[in-house]
């Protein structure tokens, strides 16, 4: 991963998936000024490739299929504009989930805006947890894992990543952008030192707004931009 303060993280999947000891639920929290959205997405087209060494092959049948985005075993779950996640889809997610794998390897679901879960698909959900498939990976992303049920959370491995420390996310910068800080960007290192996916995208002029709303929204973009070049 070139995210330094994301290596850590991905270094304890990738052994514990090639020592067999790997957790078959996991919760993320939904973090893309620090990159998680793109390391989920990295780390499931791994979960999927059917001949993985440190990453995906990025050739196997399987990781074409994940490339094109119509993986038949991969399944995903979010909420519509915001609105709640009912237990119908949770349902249908789980029988999905039932039936056996069409590319002889694993199946994986990835579940969006957990938090917004009704307390009836977070039951029925549970139920998935308490008694999972074979050869299955369920991951969960929340933006406020804390506002998840208590049961749920307790029958997932919980992942957690802390700010990289402002020296460095300078460092980091630096080999970015090929050059030191100036004077003038000091401010905005110390602003923005807890997003730094955000702040390369700003110190690059390519996030430009003044008014909070619009520097958020930019930034979004931005961000989304970024991660591609960098992952």
């Amino acid at each position: 991963m070139s995210l330094p303060w994301l290596r850590p993280l991905w270094q304890q999947l990738n052994t514990d998936l090639h020592s067999g000891r790997l957790s078959h639920a996991h919760c993320f929290p939904w973090q893309p000024e620090l990159g998680l959205d793109r390391f989920i997405q990295t780390w499931i087209e791994m979960l999927l490739c059917l001949q993985p060494s440190q990453r995906a092959c990025g050739q196997c049948k399987s990781c074409l299929l994940g490339k094109a985005k119509t993986h038949p075993d991969f399944y995903e779950l979010s909420s519509d504009d915001g609105k709640a996640i009912g237990i119908d889809a949770v349902r249908s997610l789980t029988m999905s989930l039932q039936q056996t794998a069409n590319q002889a390897g694993r199946k994986v679901a990835w579940i969006r805006d957990a938090e917004l879960l009704t307390v009836a698909a977070a039951n029925a959900l549970l139920k998935t947890l308490e008694e999972p498939t074979a050869e299955t990976i369920l991951i969960v992303s929340a933006s406020r894992p804390r506002l998840l049920l208590p049961t749920l959370l307790s029958r997932m491995q919980k992942h957690t990543v802390s700010s990289p420390a402002r020296a460095e996310v300078e460092v980091w910068l630096q080999q970015q952008l090929g050059r030191t800080l100036t004077a003038d960007e000091q401010p905005w290192l110390q602003r923005l030192e807890h997003a730094p996916l955000t702040l390369l995208a700003k110190l690059r002029g390519e996030v430009d707004s003044q008014s909070p709303a619009a520097f958020e929204a930019d930034a979004h973009a931005a961000v989304e931009q970024l991660i591609q070049a960098i992952c």
